[in-house]
């Protein structure tokens, strides 16, 4: 993010515009719930699935042959854009893939995943 604002404020500058305001980052929760019997878990509550404490798996799957090639598991707090484009990275470094194309879910539809993708040449398929 820090360097999507540092973008943002050089952009605004040559076109002669006053900085923008900055904004708070990672604000206090209010209301976090934790877990007795495994803290580490994240209380997610979204519309139309089950309420509870639970963990997010992430999977990334070879689209040409449907080969799972790497999966990671976080805390139901985790937001799904923050661990997504490390693991793109390991799958370059460690199997050379020539990604042309990603699926993502609606999570990944930030500024900042938006970036990666147009830096990389990247085709980017998410919902919204």
């Amino acid at each position: 993010m820090d360097e999507l604002d540092a973008d943002v404020a050089r952009d605004r500058a040559a076109h002669v515009k006053k900085p923008l305001e900055p904004e708070e980052r990672n604000p206090k929760q209010k209301g976090t719930r934790v877990s007795t019997m495994d803290p580490d878990s994240g209380y997610m509550f979204r519309e139309g699935k089950q309420q509870g404490f639970f963990y997010l798996e992430q999977c990334t799957v070879d689209g040409g042959h449907n080969i799972i090639t790497d999966v990671h598991v976080s805390a139901g707090k985790v937001r799904d854009n923050i661990p997504y484009h490390l693991r793109l990275n390991g799958q370059w470094e460690r199997f050379g893939f020539a990604v042309e194309a990603v699926g993502l879910d609606a999570g990944c539809f930030t500024p900042a995943m938006c970036k990666v993708l147009v830096e990389r040449e990247l085709y980017g398929v998410m919902p919204y």
